[in-house]
């Protein structure tokens, strides 16, 4: 082979392309002459990190750094593969050992400000990407990030300045115009907010749930006399959420056909306006137009002001409720409470844990608590906090029309941001949300209530992570009610 610095060279010129495979193979030909060469190790652990092998890339960078230890360039990427392990002080400290070798390493600066960003440390996030952009003023990527960390602040105008500064045909454009529609959203500004959210089709993550009809994309038009198709496109929540929609889309004389997720037929069909709900996965019926459910508050231009808040718009089917009435507790003037503490997706961020909520059994002492946990977190139900009288009844809900049935019969839902939160606003039942700090652009920046769901009030985190705070304003909210200030 020729002189290792220039094999070297070749194999950088070749790991820069994209030539992974060569690159790697010219790394090691020099290590079978140097089994020191730092650098090669080092970039044999940066190809393994971006094949998906974690323990193995850490092994290599860690064995670069006892080789070099005054390489920025190792910490930086040893900080990155210890961050998506989760390991966050670990990573942080090696970004920060970095940028203490090399001030100016704008890229250190910008790692640091994701790890800050994951770690909910948003101030610190911010500070690490205004470095990361000083040294390096078209480094569009911390646009992005310092924008999402701003937004998280709720500085949301500051935010959309950065999100702004990435322009079209960068790699990261698409990603700043759905951060940017999710800032206007959040700060309330819905209808220039709703035109800027259809470009969430743009994003790669969002092209498999675009449907690829042969019909027309409704525009709000000439809808007496059609079949215009309404199908989900997002989670539970969204769909619940926006199928209030449908009945306006109906009052305009068309013959809807709802599309949605198996789980939520049932109950969906119980909306007034519908002529048809099909399963998602099932054979659609003939239609004219089609639009997705999250399109619709654009066509009818919704704002602050116009959001159609008129609850219920979903109901329980009485037989199923009537199947409940018996299997909750029956004494005459106990307070039934709903609760839900985790969602399906293990959020961190966005979950409690049920013996975090032993606030609300210690403010209303002979409540009747009722779990509608599903999935893993579930399990918590079974050693539920002292004083808390619990009734779980996740294992029998199947669907939402279960969920709904027992809903129904309670006095108050409280959860975290999960899809029960939905439905029980949309049922018109009082409904208690536990909200993160940097909260889902639904529920808006600094307000106790929601202007989509008339009998929620919301309970917010004033610092990241912290429940104690929220949890303990629902407690003595509860403690009220307890005594029938309703």
């Amino acid at each position: 082979m020729p002189g290792i610095a220039e094999a070297f060279s070749t194999a950088l010129r070749l790991h820069n392309s994209g030539d992974l495979a060569n690159a790697e193979r010219i790394y090691r030909e020099i290590l079978s002459v140097d089994p020191n060469h730092a650098d090669s190790i080092h970039l044999l652990g940066v190809i393994a990190f971006h094949a998906g092998r974690p323990d193995v890339a850490r092994q290599l960078i860690q064995h670069a750094v006892a080789l070099n230890p005054a390489a920025p360039e190792y910490y930086s990427n040893l900080g990155n593969v210890l961050k998506e392990a989760g390991t966050l002080e670990e990573a942080i400290g090696c970004y920060q050992r970095a940028i203490s070798l090399r001030p100016e390493f704008a890229d250190a600066h910008y790692n640091l400000g994701n790890a800050f960003l994951q770690g909910d440390r948003l101030e610190e996030a911010v500070a690490a990407y205004r470095e990361s952009i000083r040294i390096r003023p078209d480094f569009l990527p911390v646009c992005v990030n310092i924008g999402n960390a701003l937004r998280s602040l709720g500085r949301v105008r500051e935010a959309i300045g950065f999100y702004d500064k990435v322009h079209e045909g960068a790699a990261d454009f698409a990603e700043a115009r759905w951060n940017r529609a999710i800032a206007l959203l959040l700060s309330g500004e819905l209808a220039e907010g709703w035109d800027a959210y259809e470009c969430r089709w743009n994003l790669e993550r969002a092209k498999p749930r675009l449907r690829n009809f042969t019909q027309p994309a409704w525009d709000g038009s000439n809808a007496a006399g059609r079949r215009i198709l309404l199908h989900a496109e997002q989670g539970f929540g969204d769909t619940i959420q926006f199928i209030r929609y449908a009945p306006m889309v109906a009052a305009l004389g068309a013959r809807v056909i709802v599309e949605c997720q198996p789980e939520l037929t049932k109950v969906a069909s119980r909306i007034d306006g519908m002529v048809q709900v099909v399963p998602a996965g099932d054979a659609l019926p003939e239609f004219d137009a089609h639009l997705p459910l999250l399109a619709l508050p654009r066509i009818f231009r919704t704002t602050l002001k116009s959001v159609p808040s008129q609850v219920p718009y979903l109901s329980a089917d009485p037989a199923l409720a009537r199947q409940w009435t018996s299997r909750l507790p029956r004494r005459k003037g106990v307070l039934k409470v709903g609760l839900v503490w985790a969602g399906g997706t293990s959020d961190p961020k966005r979950d409690c844990s049920l013996a975090q909520l032993a606030a609300l059994a210690d403010a209303a002492p002979g409540a009747a608590f009722v779990s509608l946990q599903k999935g893993g977190a579930a399990a918590q139900a079974a050693s539920p906090p002292a004083h808390m009288t619990l009734l779980d009844v996740g294992g029998r809900l199947s669907e939402f029309a279960d969920t709904a049935a027992v809903i129904s019969k309670l006095d108050l839902v409280i959860s975290i941001d999960t899809s029960v939160l939905h439905l029980a606003g949309a049922l018109g039942k009082p409904a208690w949300a536990l909200l993160r700090y940097a909260p889902d652009w639904r529920w808006l920046l600094g307000r106790a209530d929601s202007p989509w769901y008339p009998t929620m009030r919301l309970f917010r985190q004033s610092v990241p992570g912290a429940w104690q705070e929220p949890i303990g304003e629902m407690a003595r909210a509860l403690a009220q009610l307890r005594k029938g200030d309703r």
